[in-house]
């Protein structure tokens, strides 16, 4: 544990990573489940399994973040910047599969999850509080 206090805002991220977590979890579940309602009555389906179980990958990793970055471990931090990443690359997936099978697009959540992964990216990476608290763990 780091002898040097948490930012604030390395909380606040903490807590975003959590609920963005949880909320990709439930999408992957609830898209998993329609893909799976599609397979059975044969119209197809395979695609939003697996574009359900990539939200729910994301959704662990975020999940997983948030928790470790809240409880003061060391891969908390870096860990986030692998989530933010991972759900701009799903962001993108998800865009191309509902263009190219006609399907509708939450603009509104794209835009907003996004937007928090470059935040969170660019804050990890030039905010000097967050750099000095990285720096005490070494």
């Amino acid at each position: 544990m780091s002898d040097v206090l948490r930012p604030i805002i390395l909380t606040l991220m903490g807590v975003l990573a959590i609920i963005t977590g949880v909320f990709s979890i439930v999408r992957g579940g609830l898209m998993i489940f329609g893909g799976i309602s599609q397979v059975t009555a044969g119209v197809g389906g395979i695609p939003e399994i697996i574009i359900g179980v990539l939200s729910l990958a994301v959704g662990a990793v975020a999940l997983a973040c948030g928790i470790m970055t809240l409880i003061d471990r060391a891969g908390g931090v870096p860990l986030m910047q692998k989530y933010a990443i991972g759900l701009i690359a799903y962001n993108v997936i998800w865009v191309v599969f509902a263009v190219v099978t006609g399907g509708k697009i939450s603009w509104v959540s794209v835009i907003f999850e996004t937007a928090i992964c470059l935040i969170t990216l660019s804050l990890i990476r030039t905010n000097d509080e967050i750099k000095s608290y990285l720096a005490s763990f070494e």
